[in-house]
């Protein structure tokens, strides 16, 4: 996947404040899409869900990654848990409903759940 613009922040074993981390992914979507309105509600709703589920599942310490491409956005969420998610959880349903799609990277040292974002370009 080719990078547009990608933002990265790593997060200690300690829970961060979530406002600080929407806050974040605004002003990264923002600076990166021309548009970014339409999506960065449910940008900022899938970013917590992700971190929520790897706080209450996952061991740390924590990245979260943002990739703003012309057509999406990608957040992904590592940690150090080779445990996959279950989809049963609330929060991943909700990831799966309002993104494009969604998955897992198995990585040397854990995971990655990441989920994209579908930027909607306004008709003229």
């Amino acid at each position: 996947m080719p990078d547009s613009a990608v933002r990265w922040v790593c997060l200690s074993t300690t829970a961060p404040a979530l406002s600080v981390l929407r806050d974040w992914l605004a002003l990264h979507v923002h600076e990166s899409l021309d548009d970014g309105d339409g999506l960065l509600g449910m940008a900022q709703l899938v970013l917590t869900e992700l971190v929520t589920n790897a706080y209450q599942h996952a061991s740390g310490p924590y990245e979260v990654i943002l990739r703003c491409l012309p057509d999406r956005v990608r957040i992904e969420v590592a940690d150090r848990s080779t445990a996959l998610p279950h989809g049963h959880h609330y929060g991943l349903r909700l990831v799966e409903a309002l993104a494009l799609r969604w998955g897992v990277a198995a990585r040397p040292a854990g995971k990655i759940v990441w989920a994209e974002l579908l930027v909607t370009v306004p008709s003229v």
